[in-house]
């Protein structure tokens, strides 16, 4: 049974799947006055140790971020909820160049400018009237497609996953939903599901095949959860509450676990 408030997984055997993305929408007219409550927080154990530190700031910690980066950290996750910014930092193995915006408008040129330069996104998320871009320098080509459309962009995505494509990242703000989907050297089943309420059933289903939460996001009234089916299994937990989780936050991380992703 599923415990609403701490969900500890440990991937079952593989078992044969569809090798398709299951698309589920629920029907409807989504309603703009709903508003999310519920932090959710994702965390797993590295299979290699990671060095990670977090900032929540009532201010976008611009001046934490670049101190860190000087230490070696980058960005890895931003999320705005309940008048916060949290920001969660790695300190990869091998320097990695990356730069982050800070706008009021998407930043669509800011994308295009450094895609051409090599670098891809790693993080876009909208928060208190503004948009957060993240993009890393990668040694490897990593083909990227991005979108913004005012509905859920269902087709196009289901169109890039039979191509061979992932959701990398997927947001909602400022009345539109922002994806962005590359394509890995090697296949990664992905299913994502869509819920009014949060989606812990969907994501009980797919953890017993083996799939892992990747992302998660509300908007327009519905969340909308994205979980991969790695090659390599972790063991991952996910924690709901009403108020922002640094404590079991700390807790986690005393058992070895770092976030993997936080969402309101």
């Amino acid at each position: 049974m599923l415990n609403s408030f701490l969900n500890v997984i440990s991937p079952p055997k593989a078992i044969s799947l569809l090798g398709c993305l299951f698309l589920l929408l629920t029907t409807g007219t989504f309603s703009q006055a709903q508003t999310n409550t519920t932090w959710a927080l994702v965390m797993e154990k590295p299979n290699q140790f990671v060095e990670q530190l977090w900032e929540s700031k009532s201010y976008f910690p611009d001046r934490e971020i670049d101190n860190h980066y000087r230490n070696g950290f980058i960005i890895d996750k931003v999320e705005y909820g309940n008048g916060r910014w949290v920001v969660v930092l790695n300190k990869p193995s091998v320097s990695t160049p990356q730069i982050w915006r800070y706008k009021m408008v998407y930043p669509s040129q800011e994308i295009q400018e450094f895609y051409d330069k090599g670098y891809v996104i790693s993080s876009l998320t909208f928060g208190n009237g503004r948009w957060v871009l993240v993009m890393n320098k990668s040694v490897n080509y990593i083909p990227q497609v991005w979108r913004t459309r005012s509905y859920f962009p269902q087709a196009e995505i289901d169109e890039l996953y039979q191509q061979g494509f992932i959701i990398k990242e997927l947001t909602y703000g400022n009345g539109k939903w922002a994806v962005v989907m590359e394509k890995p050297s090697t296949h990664i089943p992905q299913v994502w599901r869509s819920s009014a309420n949060f989606p812990k059933e969907e994501i009980q289903e797919f953890y017993n095949q083996g799939y892992l939460i990747s992302s998660l996001v509300y908007g327009r009234g519905q969340w909308v959860v994205v979980l991969d089916k790695p090659n390599i299994r972790k063991e991952q937990v996910w924690r709901t509450r009403s108020y922002f989780p640094d404590r079991e936050i700390q807790e986690l991380y005393d058992q070895n676990y770092i976030i993997k992703d936080i969402f309101y």
